[in-house]
Parts: structure tokens; sequence; C-alpha cells
């Protein structure tokens, strides 16, 4: 009974805590626009959430970043783009203190737009590490390469100190024969390859590399 009673008092003050965020919402919107966004000219959603692990909710927010602007192997390259972005959850927490709400923000979502370059050099990337891990190992088919999933993608680094690109994927295997797959190409050998394609192309001299092979 009484833990019934501690279930009910508890969603009781989160759908309170709930309608409080919903019914600031104009006034933040009103401060992002001003402080963060609106300056900036970057579209961005807001919305309230509930927290998926603990008790409470949220705010989530989405803003878009331009991948292009961002590389600097391109000629739209922008340093002050770059640094602008790099800083921009520090705005948000900044503006979210002017009206005391800071502590429901836990870091935003990127919508990547405006990739369409850096998109053509990842595309060019794999089709070159495809050529390259072929002329080194000629007698693993390319089935079994593509089975791998091996990317290039743009991010943050692991410490959250600029941005990178990430390779990722698994080993490359033989089809499974008695419940055992026999390891083909290994990650250490994938990493020499997938580095050394990319510190050969132009995109390896915009972004650091970061290594998520068989995470």
């Amino acid at each position: 009974m009484n833990e019934k009673k501690y279930i009910l008092e508890q969603t009781s003050e989160e759908e309170k805590l709930k309608q409080e965020l919903t019914d600031r919402m104009p006034t933040v919107i009103k401060v992002l626009d001003s402080l963060v966004f609106g300056k900036l000219d970057i579209n961005y959603s807001l919305k309230v959430l509930r927290n998926r692990s603990t008790p409470g909710y949220y705010l989530d927010i989405n803003y878009d970043i331009e991948v292009d602007r961002m590389n600097s192997s391109l000629p739209v390259f922008s340093q002050k783009y770059v640094d602008t972005m790099f800083n921009m959850e520090d705005r948000i927490t900044a503006a979210l203190g002017y009206v005391g709400l800071q502590s429901y923000f836990n870091g935003a979502m990127l919508n990547y737009i405006n990739d369409s370059e850096t998109e053509r050099q990842t595309t060019e990337l794999m089709d070159a590490l495809y050529v390259e891990i072929q002329k080194v190992y000629p007698n693993v088919p390319l089935d079994r390469i593509e089975m791998a999933e091996l990317y290039y993608y743009l991010s943050k680094s692991k410490n959250g100190q600029s941005w990178v690109v990430e390779v990722g994927g698994g080993e490359v295997t033989d089809e499974l024969i008695d419940y055992y797959y026999n390891t083909l190409i290994n990650c250490n050998e994938l990493w020499d390859i997938m580095s050394r394609v990319y510190e050969n192309h132009p995109i390896g001299k915009a972004f650091d590399l970061e290594n998520y092979l068989c995470n």
C-alpha cells in the first residue's frame, strides 16, 4: 500500500514538473533565440522529454550543423564557424542559466546538413579502401569485406575537444562454419589500411582520425 502511494506521488510530481517545463517553453525559446540560435541563424528544435532511466524530464534540443563548412579541405570551410559550433553546448547551457533551467539540459543532438561534398569524399574513401584491401588481400572476396560494415564518419572526438573522422566496423571473416568464424583480416590490419587510405586523401588533412574498429 505504501509502495503504491509512493508511486502515485512520484508520478504526480513528474507530471507537475512536465507541465512546469512545458509552460516555460515560450520563455526558453525566446532566450535561446536571442542569445544562441537567432544570432547565428541556426535552425533548432526543442522538446520536453521523459528520462528513460530515472524519474523526471529533460530539455531535448536538436540543432543543425553544416558539415562542409567544418571541412578544411573544402572551399566553403570557415574556422569561425568551427569555433562557433564547437562551443554551442556551452552557449546553450549559459542561456538556460538565465531562466534557471540549465540542469535540465544534458547535451544536444546534431542534425548534419549541407554535407554533400564531405559525403562525396567519404564515398571516395570507401571506394579507395575496397581497392586497397583487395590489393593487400587479393584472396578475400568483396562480399566478405562488405559484411564487415567498415565506415568513415565525422563526429566529435572521444574527449569532446575537437571534430574527428572515426573509423569503425568489424573484422573481415569467412562464412560461419561449425559455429565459428575464421578471421580473414583482423582489426589491427584493417586500421593500418584504413588510416593509410585516409591520410592519402585531401580530407585526411582536415580532421584527425579515431579508431572505433571492433568496438
